[in-house]
């Protein structure tokens, strides 16, 4: 057992390097408050051009999609009213105070209280052993669902 040569540099180092990442952490979200970046809207404008372009190439491809699946003219209008309301939401662009988005707005918060509505109703079967677990973890999960489409309806911002 001989000492370990330069021990106290090798501490005192350490030391110093954990101290300085410890000031770095603490510093850091400050020197960028100071720095005032511009907000990177990068992600949200792929996101919409993305959500755009999906959206009209699934308009587009409505009616011969339709054909070859031989699928019944009411579904088509229905798909295809669905794929003109996505398009009117994304032409608004999130604007707050346009009819459409406000209507599709009120909608979602009426579906989403409704389901919240069933999740009560739900319980109270199982609470009065109607139902079992098992049932309402499956029904729960078709809510959590629906609620998730619901939620991700939403224009971009």
């Amino acid at each position: 057992g001989a000492p370990f040569p330069d021990r106290d540099l090798i501490v005192v180092i350490t030391c110093g390097v954990i101290v300085l990442t410890l000031l770095q952490a603490l510093l850091l979200p400050g020197v960028v408050r100071y720095a005032r970046l511009p907000v990177d809207n990068s992600v949200a404008e792929e996101r919409r051009l993305a959500e755009v372009a999906t959206t009209d190439a699934a308009f587009d491809a409505l009616e011969m999609t339709a054909a070859e699946l031989g699928t019944d003219e009411r579904v088509i209008d229905r798909v295809r009213h669905d794929l003109e309301k996505r398009r009117k939401l994304l032409a608004a662009d999130g604007a707050v105070d346009d009819p459409f988005v406000q209507h599709d707005d009120q909608y979602t918060a009426l579906r989403l209280a409704l389901i919240a509505r069933k999740r009560v109703a739900l319980l109270e079967l199982r609470d009065s052993q109607q139902i079992d677990d098992i049932v309402l973890r499956q029904v729960q999960a078709g809510f959590d669902i629906e609620e998730v489409r619901l939620s991700r309806q939403t224009p971009v911002d």
